[in-house]
């Protein structure tokens, strides 16, 4: 009798122990109950509040017409959303994708968020189109995800992805996107960083952003302007009310102007403290976006474009004006392009100074300039040409006498453009230097040989400040050569 009750005791405890293991199965592993396309709609009767663990997931074609909600979800095999389609936000933050993971050709209408997933294999979202935000921030790509074709919207979060072994963004689209957020955390090895920069960087305004910029914390300027202005309100409620105050006015009046002449001087302190707290924080802006800015230039050359990254570090230069605000910068962008246009220097710069001393040539030395641009004049013209007749102003400004040469003697003999062209000729081989000979130098005319002279030297400092600011690959070589 006892071995049958003991008997019935330990089946009692074996049924117990079976139901809590298949309990805890049950919970930590919540299989859709059957095969095929599962209604998402099922989800709601499924034990709240647990991250599902799919053993199958096949959403292939599959409308979500509601909120997506699949955060801290465990996909142990092949996740396949392949066409998918997602009316309402479709959240995969903390998500984890064991096998391959395949977004082909999937639309999210509203914002994605795969915020801190994690992507063990295969990530495919070719074909794939964002209409709105793209949260990828904190997401770790173990295998090059591949973005094929892949739209994207409005926003895209970069900022602390790891892309373990690259990424490729060649052939993504980024026509609507407004906004690229990164931050100096963004990880990717050098060279492995696939995508056209023409596509990626901004045109009429900067695209990439910081997801997170440092601000300025007013907090403490705020207890002290309240603490002043609390107590001048204070007074001047009681000088209102005078008659019922027992102190005089006259000592109400000093005190208030004694606490305006501290609140000046707290002021100034504001001021200054708040100037040396905005230069910081843009300087910390600054350096963490130009983190990014040298990986990304870095990854360019390890893959021999040269050209992209003299782009990826223009663009930093246009961040540093759009962050810090320097005027000298600005007038070095305007000239220079940062050291990456250098045909800005040409046009801003070499050109102007040609025409301003070819005026000097055509209004004032043009019979010296036409007879040693064309040597090959003839005699009777060379004698037109030296009859020169002049129009004075006599002391100019009260300082000087300057003369300007006539031009109508000889207007029938040399066309207009053939003598603008001799002295546009003229300033260009001066200034730049390409060819100079000592019968060009006119004793008899003092004037004109300080002019040359002075043109002449001013083009040598063009070509060491051309030296030294042009920073562009295309260059590296030339500088080389000159020391720079």
């Amino acid at each position: 009798m006892n071995k049958a009750w003991g008997k019935i005791v330990l089946l009692f405890f074996v049924f117990i122990s079976v139901s809590k293991l298949s309990y805890t199965q049950y919970k930590n592993s919540t299989e859709w109950p059957y095969d095929g396309k599962p209604d998402p709609s099922l989800k709601e009767s499924w034990m709240e509040n647990i991250p599902l663990n799919f053993i199958k997931a096949n959403f292939c074609q599959l409308t979500f017409s509601q909120d997506a909600d699949f955060r801290c979800a465990k996909f142990s095999q092949h996740a396949d959303f392949f066409a998918a389609t997602f009316d309402s936000i479709a959240d995969f933050s903390w998500a984890k994708f064991s096998k391959d993971a395949d977004f082909l050709m999937a639309k999210f209408s509203k914002d994605a968020d795969f915020t801190l997933a994690k992507f063990s294999q295969d990530a495919d979202f070719s074909g794939a189109t964002f209409s709105q935000h793209a949260y990828f921030s904190g997401a770790e790509f173990k295998e090059t995800p591949i973005m094929e074709e892949c739209q994207f919207g409005k926003h895209l979060y970069l900022d602390k992805v790891n892309f373990e072994k690259g990424a490729d963004f060649r052939r993504a689209i980024f026509d609507s996107v407004e906004n690229i957020y990164i931050d100096h955390w963004t990880q990717f090895p050098s060279g492995k960083f696939f995508l056209y920069w023409k596509q990626f960087k901004g045109k009429e305004k900067l695209r990439i952003r910081l997801s997170d910029p440092p601000v300025i914390h007013y907090y403490e300027d705020s207890l002290t302007i309240i603490k002043y202005n609390s107590k001048i309100a204070e007074i001047d409620s009681i000088l209102k009310n005078n008659d019922k105050v027992k102190a005089s006015v006259d000592s109400l009046k000093i005190r208030r102007d004694s606490l305006c002449t501290l609140w000046k001087y707290e002021k100034a302190k504001l001021d200054s403290s708040y100037n040396e707290r905005f230069k910081l924080v843009k300087n910390e802006h600054y350096q963490k976006i130009e983190t990014f800015y040298h990986r990304l230039r870095d990854n360019f050359i390890n893959q021999g474009d040269k050209s992209s990254a003299d782009d990826v570090t223009y663009e930093l230069g246009w961040q540093r004006e759009e962050i810090k605000k320097e005027w000298w910068w600005k007038l070095y962008g305007w000239f220079f392009g940062w050291g990456y246009k250098p045909w800005k220097f040409l046009a801003f710069v070499v050109v102007p100074l040609i025409l301003i001393f070819g005026h000097f040539w055509y209004f004032h030395f043009y019979s010296l300039v036409a007879l040693i641009v064309d040597d090959k004049m003839s005699t009777d013209l060379k004698r037109i040409v030296k009859q020169q007749t002049h129009l004075k102003i006599k002391k100019l400004f009260k300082l000087w006498e300057i003369k300007f040469y006539d031009h109508k003697q000889i207007a029938e003999k040399i066309s207009t453009p053939a003598r603008v062209w001799h002295v546009i000729y003229f300033s260009a081989t001066v200034l730049l230097g390409i060819r100079f000979k000592k019968e060009w130098i006119e004793k008899k005319n003092l004037k004109f040989l300080f002019l040359v002279t002075f043109e002449w030297l001013l083009g040598i400092g063009l070509f060491v400040l051309f030296a030294i600011l042009v920073k562009s690959n295309q260059f590296a070589y030339i500088k080389g050569l000159l020391g720079f």
